[in-house]
């Protein structure tokens, strides 16, 4: 158990350095700004929640 945990320490260090993350910021932002901006003629968001 003690060596799997080793690996995916290793495995999951190799990913985060091989990651450009630069790269996935731009991705995420254009993903949010594609579906948070509404068109004219859609709905409108309104905030329902109870204080």
């Amino acid at each position: 158990m003690l060596f799997g945990t080793f690996v995916q320490t290793i495995v999951l260090t190799v990913f985060t350095y091989k990651t450009d993350w630069d790269e996935q910021l731009i991705k995420a932002r254009t993903r949010i700004d594609r579906w948070s901006k509404l068109d004219n003629d859609q709905e409108t968001i309104t905030n329902t929640s109870d204080n």
